[in-house]
């Protein structure tokens, strides 16, 4: 497979023949690479993913299929679960509700509502938008509770997550173009201002903090976090004609070109340490962890994405070539044999206590070799307009 088309193709069959539930709808969330299902789980995260990717294709009849699903699925907004199992059995993921997540789902459900001319849809997004608000937003800290219990009310984490206010000003961008006046023009302008209060240098922020705004083990500066702050200012900067937002997109592009790329082995690395440096630590020998050096395929489909939305591959030579290894590394990810793309990869480390890597592809897939996997991930390729 070498071009765009070929692979789009091969990976709706794979959805369609495969992942797509037959018998109950939805599309399962992680398969082995030999095509079998690994779990019954359903993740809303992946249908609302599809659907969009659905919309993007303009394939009415796939639209119909994930739009009735996805509509009975949040027929109690966000006080429905974000997975289910073992057809079509509700849990509620650890008992919390996650605000990056949720956010996410809402600004998908709100560009296809837009792109679809749904009312309903619309009106979904908009009630998940405005209990997240009501129940997460803490306003003297300009962020996100990171996780709280079924409830509300109470943080089970400790944290908050700065993505989250990113991505609620992605659902205001989206309400301001949609509706375009001097109120959702002023809540937007006032996210922004907020949003560089939590940047350093107009370059990145950090995820997750202490509901105090202190650092913790678990703060770090993602590549998620910065493509969409990148688009962000990217698309309210034009919508506004204000130069400063395009001119900080570019630097947030250059500056995670510059810190995340992986020098030796290509590609993107997922997150970087609060201190700007990636740190391969001893103890992580197998498991993929959140703490591992990791490039996901996502997340570099992501980078890919924005880099082209925003033209940065074009401002010189050498970030043409940049973004010409990138995408090559991202294509290397795609398995041929299997119709799908690896989840990602990460490093591991080997006596006498050298990190070494990235992960063999061609181990057999289990829990204990991650980067193996063809999760909802793959379907993001659907998005991504890239010279493929």
């Amino acid at each position: 497979m070498t071009n765009k088309e070929q692979i789009i193709y091969a990976i709706q069959k794979n959805i369609d023949d495969t992942e797509w539930d037959k018998h109950f709808e939805g599309l399962f969330s992680a398969f082995k690479s030999d095509n079998r299902v690994l779990s019954r789980e359903k993740f809303l995260y992946d249908q609302v993913l599809g659907l969009l990717s659905q919309v993007e294709l303009k394939n009415e009849p796939q639209i119909e299929k994930y739009l009735k699903y996805v509509k009975q699925w949040l027929k109690d907004g966000i006080k429905s679960s974000l997975i289910k199992e073992e057809y079509g059995t509700n849990i509620d993921m650890g008992l919390f509700k996650d605000s990056e997540i949720w956010y996410e789902i809402a600004v998908m459900l709100k560009y296809c509502a837009i792109k679809l001319s749904d009312e309903e849809l619309n009106h979904i997004a908009d009630q998940i938008s405005e209990d997240i608000e009501e129940h997460l937003y803490v306003p003297k800290m300009h962020s996100y509770k990171a996780k709280v219990s079924s409830d509300f009310r109470m943080s089970v984490d400790g944290m908050l997550n700065n993505t989250t206010t990113i991505v609620a000003a992605l659902f205001m961008y989206l309400k301001y173009k949609n509706h375009q006046n001097n109120g959702n023009l002023n809540k937007l302008l006032s996210r922004m201002k907020q949003i560089r209060s939590l940047m350093t240098n107009d370059q990145f922020f950090v995820s997750r903090v202490n509901l105090d705004g202190s650092l913790n083990m678990h703060s770090k500066i993602t590549l998620k976090g910065q493509c969409l702050t990148t688009l962000l200012f990217y698309l309210v900067g034009k919508t506004t004609s204000n130069h400063t937002f395009t001119s900080i997109a570019k630097d947030i592009a250059s500056y995670t070109n510059q810190r995340f790329w992986d020098k030796k082995y290509h590609g993107y690395f997922s997150f970087i340490d609060s201190d700007e440096k990636i740190t391969i630590h001893k103890e992580y020998v197998a498991l993929l962890t959140e703490k591992t050096p990791a490039k996901l395929s996502f997340d570099n489909a992501l980078m890919l994405f924005t880099l082209n939305f925003i033209k940065w591959n074009t401002l010189s030579k050498k970030q043409e070539q940049r973004f010409n290894n990138a995408l090559h590394y991202f294509m290397s990810l795609y398995d041929d044999r299997n119709a799908g793309f690896f989840i990602g990869e990460g490093y591991f480390w080997a006596a006498p206590g050298i990190p070494v890597g990235p992960f063999l592809r061609s181990v057999a897939p289990t829990p204990e070799t991650p980067g193996v996997f063809n999760l909802g991930t793959k379907k993001f390729l659907n998005l991504a307009d890239c010279k493929i």
